[in-house]
């Protein structure tokens, strides 16, 4: 149901996730010559206390910036959607509880799903699109509903997820059968708005008006050849108050598209540098660049711009 690649071991290559429902799922890792499905050994193919779960749409972020990718995937109604940290010391652990996304999850059915820092700042927060498969399901006597509302977790900074679905506006108190999510800045005003598909309505869009929000950065790759998107690359971001990483990714959430651009959010800091690692081992670095511009990072051109 949900497909991601992303490089979770950080040995530069792309290794594979798949989020498969009613079954254990899968990571193939990828070494080089061939594929080895790792899930059992790493501790992604079950929930923590072993069951295979109902995968549908799947995630990577560094939400608590140790510098390795994390995994979340959505799952079915009465079941807990689930947040595999990685340890970085071959598996990773289920903290689903202890990051507050457990209990909050379970009256929903959870679909497309991304890590994006809402508040710029620096921390990534989370969504979860849902919406329940079977219309008859309010009929059934077990208070569960087919529409739905979505989920927005606030990144406490802790380890924990704060649910501020109920406080974040109107358009998050919409109930739709919702399936396919993403984000991006849509306006080009520096923070991240979202886009639900719902089933048999119309599709919402999310402009994301916080006032509460930090200095930010915007970088779009661009290389010659056929991967002019700079898909696979890896960026990393430096402050005062920390390090940051993203991954250029195609066909995330699910059945979905983020913006390309990769959005970093700086909190009080006004200045960042930015280091770059294209997919065929090549670094570029760039010191000191000023906060709140959409940049382009030109790879043969060894340069960054203001878009």
């Amino acid at each position: 149901m949900g497909v991601l690649w992303t490089d979770y071991d950080n040995d530069g290559d792309p290794d594979l996730y798949v989020a498969n429902d009613g079954h254990p799922n899968s990571l193939f890792r990828n070494d080089r010559h061939r594929f080895v499905d790792v899930a059992l050994i790493e501790s992604v193919a079950y929930s923590g206390d072993g069951r295979p779960q109902a995968g549908m749409g799947v995630a990577a972020g560094d939400y608590d910036r140790d510098g390795r990718f994390d995994i979340f995937v959505t799952n079915f109604s009465q079941d807990h959607n689930t947040l595999y940290r990685n340890s970085g010391q071959g598996y990773f652990l289920d903290v689903s509880g202890k990051a507050n996304l457990a209990g909050t999850s379970r009256p929903h059915m959870g679909w497309g799903t991304f890590f994006f820092d809402v508040d710029s700042d620096g921390y990534e927060d989370l969504f979860v699109a849902n919406g329940h498969l079977m219309p008859e399901i309010e009929q059934a006597g077990i208070a569960m509903q087919y529409r739905q509302q979505n989920l927005l977790y606030r990144n406490g900074r802790n380890g924990r997820f704060i649910d501020i679905s109920n406080q974040a506006g109107s358009g998050l108190q919409i109930k739709e059968v919702s399936r396919a999510a993403a984000y991006g800045d849509y306006d080009n005003d520096g923070d991240l708005d979202i886009l639900v598909a719902n089933i048999d309505a119309a599709p919402n869009l999310l402009r994301n008006d916080s006032q509460a929000h930090g200095n930010w950065l915007s970088l779009r790759l661009r290389s010659g050849g056929s991967n002019r998107e700079g898909v696979g690359a890896r960026i990393y971001l430096q402050t005062e108050d920390g390090r940051q990483m993203r991954e250029v990714r195609t066909g995330t959430s699910f059945q979905s598209q983020n913006d390309m651009r990769q959005h970093f959010g700086l909190a009080k800091a006004s200045l960042a540098d930015i280091t770059v690692q294209w997919t065929d081992g090549t670094e570029q670095h760039y010191a000191s660049v000023a906060a709140n511009q959409f940049y382009t990072i030109a790879k043969e051109a060894y340069k960054i711009t203001v878009e």
